[in-house]
């Protein structure tokens, strides 16, 4: 999580590009996949809390990855 922190999209901060933040919350969903923590709520809140379609794709794809080998 230290690592990704820089690239995160932060709330009423510029954090970088768009594709910067889109892609690190992709990798937070795949650093995540079948540990059972709260990553998957912090990822719904940074979805949920963006207007911006590249940060929404990321976080789409990065919950997918992380929800969909947490059933399996």
């Amino acid at each position: 999580m230290n690592f990704l922190e820089p690239y995160l999209p932060r709330q009423g901060v510029a954090s970088g590009s768009t594709y910067s933040q889109g892609g690190s919350l992709y990798a937070l969903g795949l650093i995540y996949v079948n540990h059972v923590t709260d990553i998957l709520d912090s990822l719904r809140t940074q979805f949920k809390s963006t207007l911006d379609e590249t940060v929404q794709h990321g976080g789409a794809l990065g919950l997918g990855v992380a929800e969909a080998f947490m059933k399996s």
